[in-house]
């Protein structure tokens, strides 16, 4: 495995979290903090994709102990769950002897600066504007079936620095949605989602081709993100990050009890 694409791809979605949680409104109670070596999310009252450990060994080796300090500090959501880097055979033996198992992994993809194809659809395809980050929000927050209560987070980072968000529209109906955060000369992408009567209409396609577009524009010369990947399960985000052009760099376990 390309040691140097794990550091990408690791730094890449670290970077766009941490600055998601800082952008979380006060009464979330959301924080990133640096723990044992790795990146530990929590948000206590959400789903475990908000409570979760990744981003090993970056900054610091990470130890027995500091396995210990990650399990310890997500003891404070009911739900979340430790992605340490694959194939470590170390890290994965502490997690077992503490109960944890993995039964489904992370593709974590990347891109180069060649051009996107032309995804064909019949939505309008566009960036979104300050005014219209309560709509990003709500859309983003229902696409995933998360709480209400996500939609004002999701809202924030339109119009914050280093973020762009983008909409798919029918009409005046905005159906599905997608954020870029850049850092220095990586791009991730993040936050898509389409509305369920408008799936399978090309939208999501399509704005990943218009974000990875304007990354390049903007000086990227890599792009980076990722999705769930469960055992013999279609997976139509990843069939769309293949069609863009990004390539699997590794697949990332999930560990939980």
């Amino acid at each position: 495995m390309d040691e140097s694409a794990v550091t990408l791809l690791e730094r890449a979605e670290r970077d766009a979290l941490e600055d998601l949680y800082r952008a979380a409104p006060p009464e979330r109670d959301a924080r990133a903090e640096r723990i044992g070596g790795a990146t530990v999310l929590i948000a206590p009252g959400l789903p475990a994709f908000f409570n979760r450990a990744f981003a090993f060994g970056l900054d610091e080796r990470v130890t027995e102990a500091g396995v210990d300090a990650i399990l310890g500090a997500l003891r404070r959501a009911p739900d979340s769950y430790v992605q340490p880097p694959p194939g470590d055979a170390e890290i994965e033996g502490w997690l077992a002897a503490r109960g944890l198992s993995s039964t489904w992994t992370w593709a974590k993809v990347m891109r180069g600066t060649e051009p996107p194809p032309s995804i064909p659809t019949n939505l309008e395809i566009r960036e979104l504007a300050a005014h219209e980050a309560d709509r990003f929000g709500a859309v983003v927050a229902m696409a995933f079936g998360l709480p209400a209560v996500m939609a004002p987070w999701c809202a924030a980072i339109v119009g914050r620095p280093g973020w762009r968000a983008y909409g798919a529209f029918d009409h005046d109906a905005l159906v599905a949605a997608g954020a870029l955060y850049v850092e220095g000369e990586v791009g991730w992408l993040g936050m898509a989602g389409t509305l369920p009567f408008h799936r399978r209409h090309g939208g999501q396609g399509a704005l990943m081709a218009r974000r990875i577009a304007d990354a390049i524009a903007l000086g990227c010369t890599s792009l980076a993100t990722e999705t769930g990947v469960l055992p013999d399960r279609p997976n139509p985000s990843l069939d769309n990050m293949l069609r863009c052009g990004f390539a699997i760099a590794y697949e990332r376990p999930v560990w939980s009890k």
